[in-house]
């Protein structure tokens, strides 16, 4: 028999063409079994605009003989039994315990390392999209759906490119939807329905991951310190989701003044293109009409110091709640904070960790944040 797939790139385009109905679906999260999985939801993430994330699986292979499965456990503690091997095995509960806790340490160390700094995407409420490269006798694959019903999605979806039969008609009642392109008969094995079947990797799962991740993050201007005007008029904001601005905290003679006018066209500039706007700080010498102003914090820091309508800080539609550890999504740059009165506003303490955690995020240069200091002397633009 002919495979139906060249590699797991190519199943995977071929399975997100069948997933297209859930395009643009709001809350849509696909979830990759490592690692063989990973390949395929990586082009379904990608073809759906979804974020992706892994849903690590482990089986329970019977005490000496470790290719047959008694049951698997799956992401979230969640742990299911073939009775009837267990029985017709007669393998103890100590057994099962033993083998359990070995690969619930594999489970941890998988999604510990393929993980790595992001943070773990919520289940509930969200349509999930459950992705593998296949599925033979269903046994692992059962046990990651029972854990996630116990997250309560709001819709779950199984897409995997081949399955047998048999899991098919087993699987199905327990999903809102069932994906799969192929169903060979007889099935021997997932691998006969690919041309290329190679073992996947933890490398390439990082580099799937974190390749998905960079997509995620909006992308991040800092202007600071602003040391020109900057023309609105030829200032190309395409691509941009943040612009944070600030002026320069140095000392002495040198330092640079930063104009109030200056801060107030950009401002409106990002206004009027959707663009969350955060002013960080006025630096040390802030000048309003070519006059410098008198503040009693040296680094300008301190907004209950500044004008009202300078008080802007606003965070990006796509926005790292890491008190929740999901992405925010909103329609518009989200105020810094809920008070009504803009006048009034202020960053909370929580607020504030956040945006250091983010910050720090921004050094460290884990995905598409972009960070450069502009208008140097004429020396750059941008």
């Amino acid at each position: 028999m002919d495979p139906f797939f060249l590699n797991r790139t190519e199943a995977g385009k071929q399975l997100a063409q069948n997933l297209m109905h859930y395009a643009g679906t709001p809350d849509l999260l696909v979830l990759g079994i490592p690692r063989g999985g990973i390949p395929v939801a990586f082009e379904v993430s990608e073809a759906l605009h979804a974020p992706l994330d892994i849903f690590v699986v482990r089986k329970l292979g019977v005490p000496g003989d470790s290719e047959l499965a008694m049951g698997a456990i799956a992401s979230g503690g969640m742990r299911v039994l073939n009775e009837d091997i267990v029985r017709g095995l007669k393998i103890s509960i100590s057994e099962i315990n033993r083998v359990a806790r070995q690969e619930a340490e594999e489970l941890k160390r998988r999604e510990l390392l393929y993980r790595g700094p992001y943070p773990k995407q919520l289940v509930r409420g969200k349509t999930t999209i459950l992705v593998d490269d296949g599925i033979a006798t269903g046994a692992s694959i059962r046990a990651a759906i029972e854990a996630l019903r116990s997250f309560k999605p709001a819709r779950l979806v199984i897409a995997v490119p081949t399955t047998s039969v048999s899991a098919y008609q087993e699987l199905r009642p327990l999903v809102h939807e069932f994906v799969a392109l192929a169903k060979p008969e007889p099935f021997h094995a997932v691998a006969q329905s690919y041309g290329e079947f190679p073992q996947v990797n933890d490398e390439e799962v990082i580099h799937l991951l974190e390749q998905s991740h960079r997509h995620d993050l909006e992308l991040e201007r800092t202007i600071e310190p602003l040391w020109n005007r900057l023309n609105p008029e030829t200032l190309d904001l395409k691509g941009i989701d943040w612009v944070i601005l600030g002026g320069e905290s140095g000392s002495g003679n040198l330092t640079t003044p930063f104009e109030i006018e200056w801060v107030e066209e950009l401002r409106e500039h990002c206004r009027s293109q959707g663009i969350a706007f955060f002013l960080k700080q006025l630096g040390r010498v802030p000048m309003r009409d070519g006059k410098p102003l008198k503040l009693i914090d040296k680094h300008g820091g301190n907004w209950e110091e500044w004008d009202k309508e300078l008080r802007v800080r606003e965070f990006p539609k796509a926005f790292h709640d890491y008190r929740r550890n999901e992405l925010v999504l909103s329609d518009e740059p989200r105020p810094s904070s809920r008070k009504k009165n803009a006048e009034e506003a202020s960053l909370s303490a929580v607020e504030i960790k956040d945006f250091k955690r983010l910050d720090l995020a921004v050094q460290k240069g884990l995905a598409a944040f972009i960070e450069c200091g502009i208008a140097l002397k004429e020396t750059l633009c941008f």
